[in-house]
């Protein structure tokens, strides 16, 4: 997660997740990257969270299907419904005693209703968790703009600086000038797909 080097010779290469810190730099040929994905909890936790997000797109998938056919359903049984509940009404103006099986297909009708109502939930709340996953996903990925590189010392000609972003995968590499004084170099995200090391 974390390098610090006192004093930086020529040609290394040195990765970190968080920082990279150096005293003083003396020499050239230097790589100095930042990728958040060398460290194994940053994989395991882009690993779990893509897994849930794959499993719950493919549970998705199923849902309108399920919802399609409920809802058709009770669209046509809604006639009939409707034309045995006014039945109800009327017998019981002339103070006579609905059958019992009247009342059993306006149950069956509203159990129908209820049934749609609570996939219909279920479908948004999942839909809702996986906004929150993908959500989840982009903070983890955007670790990279907390990143930092800290040179104590003056730049030197020849040295570069590099910050890995995972999603989209892409580097943006800056190199500073000779005798340049940048303390700290970050990635900042300027938004539309544009970044700028500053």
């Amino acid at each position: 997660k974390i390098v610090k080097v006192d004093s930086l010779m020529s040609n290394a290469k040195i990765t970190a997740s968080e920082i990279i810190e150096i005293t003083e730099l003396k020499g050239n040929h230097n790589k100095l990257i930042i990728d958040p994905s060398v460290t194994k909890e940053f994989n395991e936790q882009i690993e779990e969270i893509s897994e849930k997000i794959q499993k719950l797109e493919e549970e998705l998938k199923a849902y309108p299907r399920q919802l399609s056919a409920k809802k058709e359903l009770i669209e046509k049984n809604k006639p009939m419904a409707e034309m045995v509940k006014e039945k109800i009404l009327e017998l019981k103006e002339n103070n006579v005693e609905p059958p019992v099986t009247l009342y059993a297909k306006i149950k069956d009708f509203q159990e129908k209703v209820v049934e749609y109502n609570a996939l219909l939930q279920t479908f948004k709340d999942k839909k809702e968790y996986l906004h929150e996953l993908y959500n989840e996903l982009s903070v983890v990925q955007r670790k990279v703009f907390s990143a930092k590189i800290i040179n104590h010392s003056a730049w030197k000609e020849f040295n570069e600086v590099k910050f890995h972003l995972i999603s989209p995968p892409k580097d943006i590499t800056y190199n500073p000038k000779e005798r340049e004084i940048t303390r700290e170099i970050m990635l900042k995200d300027l938004g539309d797909g544009e970044y700028k090391i500053t």
